[in-house]
Parts: C-alpha cells; structure tokens; sequence
C-alpha cells in the first residue's frame, strides 16, 4: 500500500477489515492522488448472505474507498445471489464477485469493473476469472448486451459547443468497440443540469465545465479527494441513480510538465509562477505540489482579493508575487504573510534585493487573449511555458516562449491528458494519449476554423 502511495498509482486495491480501518484512513489519505478500491476477500466457505451486506455497509461507513470490492467463496445459491445484487446496496461502484465456477456467472452479471484473465497468459489469476470475449459473449446469449447500448456521456456547462474533447471520446468508443456516445449539452445552471440527470436515463456520467464545476458538488454522493481539495469536479459517473464526482483537470497539468522537466532538468525544489486565481488555478497548484515545485501566485490587481482568497487556502504551500516587475529581484516571496494578507499588505510589500532570481515554470492560468507582461529578465532563464488555454492556438505566452526558445506546453496538451483518465473512468479501459491525439486534433483544427 505505501508503495503504492509513493508511486501515485492511480488505482489502489487495498484489502479491508475493520481492524485496519485507522491504519488505511492515516496512509490513505495523506497522498490523495489514488482512486482507492476497498476489497474484502471472503476465502471460507460463506453460507450466510447477510455476513455480505454486513461487510458492505461496513466498508462503506469506513469511507475510505471509492469503489468497494467483495469476492467470495460459496456454493451457496443465496449468497452468490446477494453478491449479484450488492450494487442495489451501496451509493458508491461496487464488484461483487464469487470464485470458482460456480461464481463465473457473478463475472458475467457484475456491471462495474469486472476483473478479466489475459488469453496470452498460461493460466487465470482468480478461480473463475473469463476472458473479454467470454464474458461478452455470455452476455449476449443471456440478453444483457443492452444494459450498455444506450449509454451516454455528455459534457455539461455554458459555453460547451467549442469544446473538441467529445471527438477523442467517441473515437476511443468506436476503437474498443463500445456501444457508447459523447455529447455536448448546454446546460448553464444547476437546476437544469439536474431535471437533465433524471430524465434522461442513457445519462451515465461525463464531463463537466464551468459554471457547473463547484455547484454540482452538493449533487455528489461521494467526491475523490482530489475533488475536495480543488473544490471542483470536472467528471462524473452516474450509477444506481446516484453521481460519482472525480477530478482529472491537475492530470491534464502533471502529465506534460513531468515530461517537460525531465527535458530541463528542474531542481526538485523549483518554483512555479501561476498567472490567475480562478478555479483553474487549484488544479495547477495542487499538481505542482506532486511535482515537488513551489507554486508561486500572482493575478491582475483589479483581482487581488481572489487571489488573496485563494493563498489562504494554501498558507503553507504556497508563495505570492505582488507584482511581476518583482521578479527582476526576487523570486523568493515566502515572507509575504498569506494569513494576514491585504489588499493593503500586498501592494506595501517590497522585496529584498540580492537574492535568487529565475522562475523555472510560467503557467498561464487566464483567457488566451489576455496581454502579459512579464520581465525579459525571467525569459531569458528559458521557463517551461504552459497555456491552459487552447483558443487560440497561439497566445502571447506560448509566442514568447517560441522567441526564446523556452520549452512549452499548449492549451490543447493540457485537454488531451486530462482527458485520457477520465475516458478510463468511464470505461474501466486503458487508452494512451497518443491514440486519443490524432483525433482530437482533428477536431481542435476545425474550432480554430470558426474563429
């Protein structure tokens, strides 16, 4: 498990019992970039089918995973028919599985990530485990095929009608041979996104935008916990009626920056200046934290107070520029008080000369036609550059990093990697940025047509 942690896996399959349940809680959430699946393996006999949902509601009420996990050993026509219905149980995903033989049938009628044997290995890893195929056509012959064949996935907010992330979607659908549809579905206020969610019952999840992303919150029966600590959810999976928040937007910054700073070869101890305090910015804050970097703020003075607002919420991780010409001097602004931080407090603070200098990330947190300026001096150090913005396609930022030669990250970058992890929650399938890529510029190439 803490290797697991260390690594970031974006899955953790933790086995649960009540006497470890503290343990987990310490461990798992102190790096609360896992998708945690809770997993209680029954390897004795079970008779009993309420020993199952007791196991359950136990999990459950420890709230530590997202998913829960039940395999179990029986013959037991009543158990075997509980661990069917275990998914009617619980708000949150749950695979209910019995071994052996006798448990096949569970594999074929469980609905969420069912666990499946590789043809090219010698030998199943479970008793009971069916191939891809197998299971598909045991669901065909049993008529069960159109539990997924009306499934949809729609990305919800105002403005939606730009956004070329459904083309990437549907290609992947098409390519895994899936009977599901990406969508794009104005849906500007809370109350409308709601009577949309149920009504519409091939509604299964998808993607959201603002001004949804922190409003549907209070719509959620659970959040991950990079939901929580970014106050905003950017997908959504729709089980049992009930809404399963995720949030991969800090994916779509961490994947090309770690990249990128390979290339450069950063300190693990660089500092990052983010250009924005909007919602956008948590993401950027939370993946510079995982990277190792000093996130440094900085926003517009007419925007002072939300930036003020938002290095509260971060007194101890983050750092905040008062003034781009400070960066001449300074790139040192850990002595500017962030708890006790004023409009007033922000605009007296001065530097102090004779420290380091050089930012080594520039991340632009603001709309694509906004006009920075930020001091040759930090250009000539040649930062990483990343535009969150992918209209246009070639912002005043990403034309300075061009001119001196910086390496940089386009808007677009940032689309496709946030992307990837969300079409995997929303079909338990693994698909490589690379296979997504052609296909979504395709599409970005035709938004950048109606500009």
């Amino acid at each position: 498990v803490l290797l697991g942690i260390s690594l970031g896996c974006e899955y953790l399959d933790v086995e649960f019992h009540p006497a470890n349940s503290a343990w987990l809680r310490t461990h798992l959430r102190s790096q609360p970039t896992s998708c945690v699946i809770l997993s209680r393996h029954l390897i004795e006999d079970v008779f009993d089918p309420s020993v199952v949902s007791e196991i359950l509601q136990d999990m459950a009420e420890s709230d530590l995973g997202d998913i829960m996990k039940i395999v179990v050993k029986t013959k037991n026509e009543n158990v075997r028919s509980k661990v069917m219905g275990l998914a009617n149980e619980c708000s949150k995903p749950v695979i209910g599985l019995c071994l052996g033989e006798f448990g096949k049938i569970t594999r074929v009628m469980n609905s969420y990530a069912t666990p499946v044997f590789d043809p090219t290995f010698a030998e199943a890893v479970a008793p009971g485990q069916l191939t891809v195929d197998q299971i598909k056509e045991l669901r065909s012959v049993l008529s069960l095929e159109t539990h997924e064949r009306s499934r949809e996935y729609h990305l919800v907010g105002h403005p939606v009608e730009k956004s070329p992330l459904f083309a990437m979607d549907n290609m992947g659908f098409k390519a895994l041979t899936l009977p599901f549809e990406f969508k794009k579905t104005s849906l500007p206020s809370l109350e409308e996104y709601e009577t949309f969610m149920k009504t519409n019952k091939p509604y299964h999840g998808g993607a959201v935008t603002i001004p949804l992303k922190e409003q549907i919150f209070q719509l959620l029966t659970s959040a991950s916990p990079a939901c929580y600590k970014m106050k905003a959810t950017n997908t959504l999976i729709k089980c049992q009626n009930k809404l399963h928040g995720y949030n991969t937007d800090w994916w779509g910054i961490y994947r090309p920056l770690q990249t990128r700073l390979q290339q450069r070869k950063v300190a693990s101890t660089g500092k990052a200046l983010i250009i924005g305090a909007g919602g956008a910015a948590r993401g950027a804050i939370y993946a510079l934290l995982h990277l190792g970097l000093v996130p440094i703020l900085y926003n517009r003075p007419s925007g002072v107070q939300r930036l003020i607002n938002l290095a509260r919420e971060y007194p101890n991780d983050v750092e905040v520029c008062p003034n781009l010409e400070f960066l001449d001097k300074t790139n040192d602004f850990s002595t500017v008080n962030k708890k006790g931080m004023t409009a007033e407090s922000v605009a007296a603070w001065q530097p102090t000369e004779g420290g380091d200098t050089g930012i080594d990330i520039i991340i632009s947190m603001v709309p694509g036609t906004a006009d920075l300026e930020i001091p040759e001096s930090i250009w000539l150090t040649k930062p990483i550059v990343f535009e969150a913005a992918y209209v246009p396609e070639e912002t005043k930022s990403l034309k300075m990093a061009k001119k001196y030669g910086c390496l940089s990250v386009p808007g677009i970058e940032m689309l496709l990697f946030q992307g990837v992890p969300q079409f995997e929650f929303f079909t338990n399938r693994t698909f490589s940025a690379e296979q997504f890529k052609a296909a979504l510029m395709e599409q970005y190439q035709r938004v950048l047509k109606e500009e």
